[in-house]
């Protein structure tokens, strides 16, 4: 069932490359706060939902017991990343690093707490790809590097994020599990659909536009949150640390007590 979890390294690997990116996600996180509430000082419709999304994770993982915090934390900092790299000015520069991250977080929480099937890579993969030609065939009507690039990790991008919505499928037990599911679902719709548009709807692409996608993302951030609270506060430590040996019996399980 987890063959390719079970190559993976041992326990100090594996925390090594946990490292590698909670502490970016902590600095960009402390970094967009500061931007936040002493530099840029956004709008208020702005700002209170990401200073709303750090205080309830805050409250949540303080509630939390055991390796729960060490997991959600890898919920949240995500949660928070994707929100500064579409709301927040800070993250003009560094908005495909946040979007990166932080889809690389939730990936490896659901990667980890998921059940993976070696089934669905090859018709993810082919999906992935058949998707992408399709959207950037108009837009490289001649040959440029730059949209070649763009195309291939917008490819890269899309399939870490469908397999991502697959590994939350596969989480039944997770509590919040539905919410989760439906805001990455909800996440991966405005991913896919902006690209469509950008290319063979321009016509369409206005004020209501913006609003439309800027509404389905803050809903999608919503749900997740929605799910990452009660992840964190209803899960039951010694049940997760089960669910982990299941899924990697060959790994040693965090248990930050």
């Amino acid at each position: 069932m987890s063959a390719l979890k079970l190559n993976s390294a041992t326990g100090l690997f594996r925390n090594f490359w946990h490292l590698l990116l909670l502490v970016p996600a902590f600095l960009f996180t402390a970094y967009v706060l500061v931007d936040l509430v002493f530099i840029t000082r956004v709008p208020l419709p702005v700002s209170f939902p990401m200073l709303g999304f750090v205080v309830l994770g805050l409250l949540c993982i303080r509630n939390a017991f055991g390796c729960v915090r060490y997991w959600a934390s890898f919920l949240w900092l995500g949660l928070f990343l994707m929100a500064a790299a579409t709301f927040c000015s800070a993250s003009i520069s560094y908005h495909q690093i946040f979007n990166w991250l932080a889809y690389i977080l939730l990936f490896v929480f659901f990667w980890n707490l998921g059940r993976f099937d070696r089934r669905v890579i090859l018709p993810l993969l082919l999906f992935c790809g058949a998707f992408t030609g399709v959207v950037f065939y108009r837009a490289l009507g001649s040959f440029n590097i730059f949209l070649v690039i763009t195309s291939v990790c917008f490819g890269g991008f899309l399939a870490l994020y469908c397999l991502s919505v697959f590994l939350a499928l596969s989480a039944r037990e997770l509590p919040g599990f539905r919410w989760l599911v439906l805001g990455l679902s909800l996440s991966l719709l405005t991913i896919m659909a902006i690209p469509v548009f950008l290319i063979y709807f321009t016509e369409y692409i206005g004020g209501w536009f913006l609003v439309y996608i800027a509404g389905i993302h803050l809903l999608s951030l919503l749900c997740i949150a929605v799910g990452a609270s009660i992840f964190t506060l209803k899960m039951d430590p010694v049940q997760l640390e089960e669910m982990l040996r299941k899924a990697t019996p060959a790994k040693e399980v965090e248990s930050v007590n």
